[in-house]
């Protein structure tokens, strides 16, 4: 290593830094916002059908939403659900193997038992096991056991309730949601089930005189107003409104969400429905059915933002689950409730006496992550099952004729002749992405001196610690970035050669670090581990926040609140944060958490993807890199031209990715030095604890180091202008 060069990079990052002053994002400037655009809005610049044929590949790999009904969805689902071959040692509860999924069946049939847990950390597949649960054992659960399934999005309920509270109204209840959500499902699938035909359309007028006859029950004279007591036609002409509603969602699925907003905000909507679900569920208990209510979603909501809405739904859903009282849960129905570990650690505490009782527990064990992106793309280049081939063969017509309408002279750009071509260079694709992350971050693994058990021999489990969490995501990633490699191909020749720098660089797109923007959801794989919220910093920089806590949890487990105090006590951290990066932490399956009987706590812990994002951050330059652009710095680094940048895909894409790697990323280590000597001083006894691993920052100076000396190659005078900004950088 070039010693001159590496003494300039040293000699930058140990300076001290202006950290007590305003921070924001360096992709909060106008130029960083187009950055992101850009990289975000690929669609908008891909070519037709290479957006077509994406489009089919992201169908066959993404998740397949649950509609017993279509014989060809179940097919595809069957095609492409992959079981866990049962380890000797696995108990009988692991929902995604053969023998799991079994009794979990056996289970659900059970009449002892009323509500089954389904729990796993985030994107460990649960949706995925309840579209195959759904698609595979409808018919199994209608015929041979006499139930009708309900299936909801908690997540909508709870996203509805936060523009309630904004616009100052009471939120919507979990049992007024079920009564809606029970009338709109049997309305809109009536003609799924022979019962949900025969309730809905043979006994229209049975149905709805039945309404009547509860609305005008005594105990429900103060429930509902005294306009509709007295009109008994405003329900049958609700009624018809909605069967007319109903055929437009038919025609047009987006129509659902106004039809349902209609129907809670007008001025009889909720209570009518209240009246239809209950004359709907007794015609369903006369007829010896029994609802099974899905649960789903929990995952999908940002519990840290909005607390109280939060704790109002969980409070719901445990009166809902574990409750006979007919005023909690008036459906008299089965439940499956599919939620993360730590979530069902805290129903388990709050309600001890009823895991005594009728409940049964189903885990999913992660996945083969190779396994499911082997069957998933062998799916999507040779179909094995109609429904993939209806749609591949709808998608070649359009991929031909989007060849065939270019221009002559844009003919010449695209160097693949026919489909099957493009398909072979998708599995070839998926090979070469597979083997060059597994290798890549088994060199950088093995170089940072991590323990052996976090080190794979095969490379495969680095693929499971860091997506097998969020397998949805990753895909998505493999996608965008096998259109961004035909993009690049169609358009430019500046990949020629480089091949290796676009699928890393693409990897890297931002798509799995950002935090701070629109789009968020995309970093569900991988946390930009330094943001935090800028404006709740308090003139404190907080961007070891949750470095922090889960260097904190390495040591041993901690109840959230001691460890809360603990990091406000020494590290003046404010409490908004610390809470939102925790969470952070939780969602993205670094920490989870275990129920301690003897003490009657709640313990957090690092998981093994925990562990290794105490090193992770530190390990390659390009990964530092594109956390460094989201990360909240001092005015004072984002206004100096010479220490913060970004790069865009114009001009010469490497050579500017290289100057803006090296600026910005010194500028987040100077940031993390000069804040880790702040917060040590006088805590001696602290630096144990809070000890950096041994390979920062000398593994990314080298990187830095050499990054600049891939720019000397490629332009020695941008290089010579480089060295002269950061000689002269303060």
């Amino acid at each position: 290593m070039d010693i001159h060069l590496r003494s300039i990079i040293t000699d930058k990052i140990t300076r001290p830094t202006k950290l007590r002053t305003p921070f924001r994002s360096p992709v909060s400037t106008d130029e960083g916002k187009a950055h992101l655009k850009e990289t975000r809005a690929i669609q908008d610049h891909t070519l037709p059908f290479i957006e077509r044929t994406n489009q089919y590949y992201s169908k066959v790999l993404s998740w397949i939403k649950a509609n017993p009904s279509d014989s060809l969805i179940v097919d595809a689902i069957k095609a492409v659900y992959v079981f866990k071959d049962r380890e000797p040692d696995d108990t009988y509860n692991l929902a995604n193997t053969e023998e799991g999924h079994q009794n979990l069946v056996s289970k659900l049939i059970d009449k002892d038992i009323k509500t089954l847990f389904l729990i796993g950390p985030r994107g460990s597949g649960k949706t995925f096991y309840l579209n195959y649960l759904m698609n595979t054992e409808a018919d199994n659960l209608y015929n041979n056991n006499r139930m009708t399934v309900y299936r909801a999005e908690i997540s909508k309920l709870y996203r509805y309730n936060i523009v309630r509270t904004a616009n100052n109204q009471a939120p919507l209840s979990l049992r007024d949601y079920f009564y809606l959500h029970i009338t709109y499902v049997t309305y809109k699938y009536k003609n799924r089930t022979p019962l949900w035909n025969e309730v809905m359309t043979n006994q229209q007028y049975c149905l709805t005189n039945t309404a009547l006859s509860i609305l005008t029950r005594p105990e429900n004279s103060t429930k509902y107003k005294d306009s509709i007591i007295g009109n008994p036609n405003l329900i049958h002409n609700y009624y018809d409104q909605f069967m007319k509603d109903i055929e437009t969602v038919r025609l047009n699925s987006k129509a659902s969400k106004d039809i349902i907003f209609n129907i809670i905000e007008s001025k009889h909507g909720l209570p009518i429905c209240h009246l239809l679900a209950e004359s709907i569920l007794k015609t369903t208990y006369n007829k010896n059915f029994m609802p099974l209510l899905v649960f789903d979603g929990l995952d999908n909501i940002e519990y840290h933002l909005y607390p109280k809405l939060y704790n109002k739904l969980m409070a719901e859903i445990i009166e809902f689950c574990f409750n006979n009282d007919d005023l909690c849960n008036p459906f008299d129905s089965k439940v499956i409730i599919s939620l993360r570990n730590e979530t069902f650690e805290h129903l388990r505490k709050l309600r001890r006496d009823y895991f005594h009782r009728n409940h049964a527990k189903f885990y999913l064990k992660e996945h083969n992550l190779q396994n499911i992106l082997t069957v998933k793309a062998n799916a999507a280049v040779t179909p094995n099952c109609r429904y993939f081939s209806n749609i591949k063969a709808e998608n070649d017509i359009n991929f031909s004729e989007g060849v065939n309408s270019l221009k002559e002279n844009e003919k010449a750009w695209f160097k693949i002749a026919s489909t099957s071509d493009y398909d072979t260079k998708f599995k070839d694709f998926a090979e070469r992405y597979l083997s060059k992350i597994v290798t890549a971050n088994r060199d950088i693994i093995q170089k940072s001196g991590l323990p052996n058990t976090l080190i794979p021999e095969d490379g495969s489990s680095f693929l499971e610690i860091m997506y097998n969490w969020n397998l949805r995501q990753f895909i998505y990633n493999f996608i965008n970035i096998f259109r961004y490699v035909m993009l690049f191909e169609t358009k430019s020749n500046l990949t020629t050669g480089k091949d290796y720098l676009l699928i890393e660089g693409q990897l890297l797109n931002g798509n799995i670090y950002l935090n701070s923007n629109e789009g968020a959801e995309f970093g569900a794989c991988i946390p930009n581990i330094f943001w935090f919220n800028s404006e709740s910093a308090n003139g404190v920089w907080h961007g070891l926040c949750l470095y922090r806590i889960l260097q904190l949890l390495n040591q041993k487990p901690y109840r959230k609140q001691h460890l809360y105090k603990f990091l406000t006590n020494n590290f003046r951290y404010s409490n908004k944060i610390i809470d939102e990066r925790f969470d952070i932490g939780v969602t993205y399956g670094l920490i989870t958490c275990e129920y301690y009987e003897n003490c009657n706590a709640i313990k957090y812990y690092l998981t093994k993807k925990g562990k290794l994002f105490l090193r992770f951050p530190f390990l390659d330059i390009n990964q530092f890199y594109y956390m460094a652009l989201d990360t909240p710095l001092s005015d004072h680094a984002i206004n100096s031209s010479c220490m913060v940048s970004y790069h865009t895909n114009k001009g010469r894409f490497w050579r500017q990715f290289i100057e803006a790697c090296t600026l910005t990323s010194i500028t987040l280590v100077r940031h993390i030095l000069h804040q880790h000597k702040l917060e040590m001083k006088k805590k001696n006894t602290l630096e144990k604890i809070f000890k950096f691993p041994n390979i920062f920052p000398d593994l990314l100076i080298d990187g830095i180091a050499g990054q600049m000396k891939n720019l000397e190659v490629i332009n020695k005078n941008r290089y010579d202008d480089l060295i002269a900004d950061m000689r002269g950088a303060v």
